[in-house]
C-alpha cells in the first residue's frame, strides 16, 4: 500500500508551472506524461495558441538509469501533443542536447522531465 500511495503522490506533484517555466515529469522509462496531467496540458496548449508571438525553449532531461534518447523521445512526445492541438512548431526552440543533472534533488525522479521555458 505504501508503494501505491507514494506512486500516486509522485504522479500528482509531477507537473510544475509558474509564469515562465513548465516542468512536465514522466514515469520511469516512459515517453508519455502522466495521464493525470492531460487537463493541465490541454490548458497549456490553449494558452500557447492564444499567445502566438511567445516562444518557448523546450529541453529534455534523463535520469541516471536511462540515456539521452529517452530525453529526446520525451521532447518529441510533448511536441507531438502540442502540434496535435494546433500549436505551431515555430513557437518552440528545441534543445535536443538532453541533460542529466546529477545534482538534482531526488535525481532519478526529477530528471525524468521536459522543461518549457518562456523566452521573448
Amino acid at each position: 500500500a505504501f508503494i501505491e500511495n507514494s506512486e500516486k503522490l509522485e504522479e500528482e506533484r509531477h507537473f510544475f508551472k509558474d509564469s515562465n517555466r513548465v516542468k512536465i515529469y514522466f514515469p520511469p522509462n516512459e515517453f508519455q506524461f502522466y495521464p493525470s496531467h492531460i487537463k493541465a496540458m490541454d490548458e497549456l496548449a490553449e494558452f500557447i495558441l492564444k499567445t502566438p508571438t511567445v516562444k518557448y525553449k523546450i529541453t529534455g532531461y534523463y535520469d541516471r538509469f536511462s540515456g539521452k534518447e529517452n530525453a529526446t523521445q520525451r521532447v518529441e512526445s510533448i511536441l507531438a501533443f502540442f502540434w496535435h492541438k494546433g500549436v505551431s512548431e515555430e513557437q518552440f526552440i528545441v534543445e535536443y542536447d538532453a541533460v542529466y543533472d546529477e545534482y538534482s534533488y531526488a535525481t532519478n525522479v526529477w530528471n525524468r522531465r521536459v522543461e518549457l521555458i518562456k523566452i521573448y
